[in-house]
């Protein structure tokens, strides 16, 4: 429409400019129709309880790995304890900057004690083994009240960034629960885990394996009515029963591996 009005005042030019804008606008109408329809059919649908079982198992899957349990996922963060942070730094101060300077890390000890620096912010010392250095721990701005909940000889674990050492005592900073890093984590991956259900194309190998096990763990469980979400030995026991070749042959999980680009002779249980 813009184009016309820029002819306005000729009537004959107008009348052109009309029919071939709306040609041009039904063809990228259509085109855009054709596109949408064919996104459409490129999408995977899940039903509510299978999306609920995605956000559960990723969140559930990241709360693990930050405890160190297995897991195949990357948390993006190097678990520390001070001890060891302090042992790397004392042997070789670069070797100990390389490893941890400006990286994410969680990093775990205990209390040895809680002081406030310039401007009364709060800084936590851990505990390494070494009488005259410590691991200090500098809070994000948004979490420096935590300190007034401490305790010496307490046993605590925070998700922070390696910042530099200062004569011979390593720091970090930007330190948080790690429940935050934890919730930060796993709200990426579902963020991940939705755009690839409207766009299986462009699915990540983890996406692809929650999103397919989400769906082979609902067809065995009947949409899970026979299992929590979270519960794994449920899970497995009901997925083993209902079988290899039955979840193989099953059509919603098949067109699910197909959308995926997964080989269903990939499958195994």
């Amino acid at each position: 429409m813009k184009n016309v009005l820029k002819w306005v005042g000729i009537v004959f030019a107008v009348l052109i400019v009309i029919v071939f804008i709306t040609g041009n606008d039904e063809s990228k109408s259509s085109s855009s129709n054709a596109s949408a329809a064919t996104s459409s059919k490129k999408a995977i649908k899940l039903t509510e309880n299978e999306l609920k079982v995605v956000k559960e198992m990723i969140h559930d899957e990241v709360e693990n790995s930050f405890d160190g349990g297995s897991s195949q996922l990357d948390t993006e963060y190097l678990a520390v304890s001070a001890r060891e942070m302090q042992k790397v730094y004392a042997d070789n101060e670069a070797r100990g900057d390389k490893i941890y300077k400006g990286k994410k890390i969680i990093v775990s000890g205990i209390i040895d004690s809680i002081d406030s620096s310039f401007g009364d912010i709060p800084v936590v010392t851990l505990k390494t083994g070494d009488m005259f250095n410590k691991v200090h721990v500098n809070f994000s701005k948004k979490y420096r009240d935590l300190a007034a909940e401490l305790n010496k000889n307490q046993k605590v674990k925070y998700a922070c960034v390696g910042s530099s050492v200062i004569i011979g005592s390593p720091s970090v900073r930007e330190c948080t629960p790690v429940s935050v890093a934890v919730d930060e984590l796993a709200e990426k991956l579902v963020s991940s885990a939705n755009n690839a259900l409207k766009n299986p194309s462009k699915a990540s190998e983890y996406d692809k394996q929650i999103i397919l096990f989400a769906k082979i763990a609902s067809v065995a469980t009947e949409d899970f009515k026979t299992c929590n979400a979270i519960d794994q030995k449920c899970l497995s026991s009901a997925i083993s029963k209902y079988g290899e070749d039955n979840l193989k042959n099953n059509e919603e999980i098949k067109a699910v591996m197909e959308k995926l680009g997964v080989e269903p002779a990939t499958l195994e249980i």
